[in-house]
């Protein structure tokens, strides 16, 4: 008999559901499904089977007898919280590769155990800044948080991208300030490590607004990178047609349409913490930029890593987003450990703190 835990993955074709397979294959018993299989079969320790996400009975049978259902499928706004139910009642742990707060609004949490938004944004996007908070500061003063995306646009990304906005994921133009979802006053024109950027947009998020309040950062940006003009052109162009419209319909034409568009040949994805607070006494900067060749492989190496520290300790029954259930030391280990990184680099700025008029 197989001793090994069996781990489901819905959507293992896609890009992410391909790099989760290489980093996990040997060491769990895989059942891998999705929705066009010609025969099921099995191999090894990997197991094919069809699955069909709004099926209900499709999704009871893929999930008997597994100790984790990973769903990599896409997109996330048109799935919603429809493979989490297929572990309600069980002892079954479900990660979703995002989810996000549209899932976590349709799951009864009171139903098992879910681990949502657990890819590189969100995910890997909300455990760097608690790491580098609990490493390299006594208190946290400012954080502002930048992404740079310009690998091959897939559907599922084009689609929830758009729906991020619409759907309340997070605001464009805004910030966090000392508990509050302001406007923001003024606009970022140059950024250290992104030179070649064309602009940068301000997009606060739930997970951003998360960790801040997690740290005590008083305040907090999200800056989306643009690599070129055209890519954020077309997502604006989709967005504000699919608001005017409501048409679902020619909203997935538009994506279809904007699958593959982009103008750089070299996958690129960049994201970046820039901190600001107090050490022993001395204001201090810390700015650390990682650069992997796409979103994928981090996305994949954080759902792998859940995988594993779900199965080292005993979890409650609930709604989780990962960036609150990873213990960041250990996460951060695991990637640079990894390899999977191009590169990454590490700034620090120190100085005494003025002393205030009248102290002694």
């Amino acid at each position: 008999m197989n001793s090994k835990k069996k781990i489901g993955i819905i959507g293992y074709g896609g890009r992410m559901g391909k790099y989760l397979i290489e980093a996990i294959e040997d060491r769990y018993f895989l059942r891998l499904g999705q929705r066009h299989i010609d025969n099921e079969y099995t191999v090894g320790d990997k197991e094919y089977m069809r699955v069909d996400i709004f099926d209900s009975q499709s999704l009871s049978r893929f999930a008997e007898g597994l100790d984790i259902l990973v769903n990599c499928a896409g997109p996330s706004y048109k799935i919603g919280a429809a493979a989490a139910k297929a572990v309600y009642g069980t002892d079954t742990v479900y990660i979703d590769a995002f989810g996000g707060s549209a899932a976590e609004r349709g799951i009864d949490a009171e139903k098992g155990t879910f681990i949502l938004s657990a890819g590189s944004f969100p995910g890997f996007s909300g455990v760097l800044p608690i790491y580098m908070a609990d490493r390299y500061f006594d208190r946290v003063e400012s954080l502002t948080m930048l992404s740079e995306n310009n690998e091959e646009s897939s559907y599922g990304a084009v689609y929830d991208l758009v729906m991020s906005s619409v759907d309340g994921f997070g605001k464009g133009g805004y910030m966090y300030s000392d508990g509050d979802i302001i406007k923001c006053t003024d606009t970022v024109s140059e950024y250290e490590c992104f030179e070649e950027a064309c602009g940068f947009a301000d997009y606060i998020n739930d997970e951003t607004i998360g960790a801040a309040e997690y740290i005590g950062a008083a305040s907090a940006r999200w800056l989306n990178v643009q690599s070129t003009k055209e890519q954020s052109d077309v997502i604006m162009k989709i967005t504000m047609d699919y608001l005017r419209s409501g048409s679902e319909e020619a909203l997935d034409k538009a994506v279809r349409e904007a699958v593959g568009t982009r103008v750089c040949t070299e996958n690129l994805y960049k994201i970046a913490c820039d901190m600001t607070g107090e050490k022993n006494g001395k204001t201090k900067r810390c700015y650390c930029v990682f650069e992997f060749p796409d979103s994928y492989c981090i996305g994949a190496h954080m759902i792998a890593e859940i995988i594993a520290q779900t199965l080292a300790k005993k979890i409650c029954k609930g709604v989780v987003w990962a960036y609150r259930f990873l213990e960041p030391m250990r996460t951060m280990y695991s990637l640079h450990k990894s390899g999977i990184a191009r590169n990454i680099s590490l700034s620090f700025i120190e100085k005494e703190a003025e002393e205030e008029e009248g102290e002694l």
